[in-house]
């Protein structure tokens, strides 16, 4: 009985194995994918951005809200402003004249949307 768990186990662990390595391939093979996902940190600050949408999210909230312990806010806050330059990520005014909130850019879009749908949900849903 116990054989015939771990026998099982060990293929849903290679399945899940196989998927991930899919999601970190197709994410590589996009150069700016790769660059946005090569810092965890920076990579969950993004995904906190897009999850916000067209409303935008200050700088600084987005890097305040990362709960990945491998980066630093001046690494984390480095790396989006390299996602600017890159036009991954637009400023849009905050509510205060000072604020600059982040949003994702349509190329952003464009890039990631088949990586998430495929790892998510199958393939890219018509």
């Amino acid at each position: 009985m116990a054989e015939d768990f771990r026998a099982s186990g060990n293929q849903l662990i290679q399945e899940a194995v196989a998927a991930e390595l899919a999601y970190l391939r197709q994410l590589g093979a996009n150069e700016n994918l790769a660059f946005a996902s090569a810092n965890l940190g920076a990579f969950e600050a993004l995904l906190i951005i897009i999850q916000n949408g067209k409303h935008g999210l200050p700088v600084y909230q987005a890097v305040a809200n990362v709960r990945t312990p491998f980066s630093g806010p001046a690494g984390i806050i480095n790396r989006l402003k390299t996602l600017r330059s890159l036009g991954l990520l637009e400023e849009k005014s905050g509510a205060k004249k000072s604020q600059v909130c982040l949003v994702p850019s349509e190329k952003l879009m464009r890039d990631i949307y088949p990586v998430l749908a495929a790892r998510h949900y199958g393939g890219l849903q018509e």
